[in-house]
């Protein structure tokens, strides 16, 4: 099966808090192909450098995107997105799970904040694939169509 020239392989990671809010971050700029939107709300997420270890990349874009030390983390699903034309794979993320000991916000914090999943899921200010992953790890299934012209497929 042919693959985008673009592909991304990439780690995101949800995050709770002890008061079982889901840690976020507002993104910094837009990237159409991304289906970034600057101000949206994301995982935390990146691309894993080459030779890294997932669980590292994981626990380093977590630091670098909110400033908090991720614990317990390990790998739990991967998604899978697709273009729904001709449906050759665009991207794989391997999605971690995993909390911060207590949620507190920083003095300059601008681009971290922390929701209560429910609030968030599928929203308007929810970036899309990102969606499609809270919505896999929350209900255990995808139950919207994404907005952006992929599909995605975890397990």
């Amino acid at each position: 099966m042919p693959v985008s020239k673009r592909y991304i392989f990439a780690v995101a990671t949800i995050a709770t808090t002890p008061e079982e809010r889901v840690v976020l971050v507002r993104e910094k700029e837009s990237n159409v192909t991304l289906g970034k939107i600057e101000g949206q709300f994301s995982l935390p997420a990146g691309k894993v450098n080459p030779g890294e270890k997932l669980s590292r990349a994981a626990a380093r874009e977590f630091l670098e995107e909110t400033g908090y030390m991720l614990v317990d983390a390990h790998q739990a699903f991967t998604c899978c997105f697709f273009n729904r034309e001709d449906n050759i794979p665009l991207a794989s993320i391997i999605v971690f799970t995993g909390s911060v000991p207590e949620a507190r916000s920083k003095d300059g914090e601008l681009f971290t904040t922390f929701a209560a999943v429910e609030h968030v899921l599928c929203s308007d200010d929810m970036r899309p694939p990102m969606c499609q992953i809270l919505e896999y790890w929350h209900y255990g299934e995808q139950r919207t169509e994404p907005r952006y012209p992929f599909s995605c497929r975890c397990e």
